[in-house]
């Protein structure tokens, strides 16, 4: 079971210590504008400014969650890491699954 392992560890941290962010709506919107914001200008070049401009947040809302833009930052790729992985366990598992059948029929 690596991929639950992988999953494990790379959820095992929070953002800063903070807020869990998966359970808390104002963080996904934030994440979702640190997304597309880094679509747009470059993961390195985004800004917690931008971010919040696209999120509809104030600055402070931001900075309770994400106290530093590398928080940010960090949890924004934790999150589609995490996303990726899933999607790739769920794609295996329905390949190993339909290798069966195709085995059985």
């Amino acid at each position: 079971m690596i991929d639950g392992q992988l999953i494990d560890v790379v959820g095992g941290a929070t953002a800063g210590g903070r807020v869990d962010e998966s359970a808390d709506r104002t963080s996904q919107r934030i994440l979702d504008a640190a997304l597309q914001e880094a679509a747009a200008v470059g993961l390195q070049r985004i800004t917690v400014e931008d971010v919040v401009r696209r999120a509809g947040v104030s600055r402070m809302t931001a900075y309770r969650r994400y106290p530093r833009r590398d928080n940010l930052v960090e949890a924004l790729v934790r999150r589609e890491t995490q996303a990726w992985i899933r999607g790739f366990s769920c794609s295996a598992t329905i390949a190993t699954m339909a290798a069966k059948l195709s085995r059985n029929a």
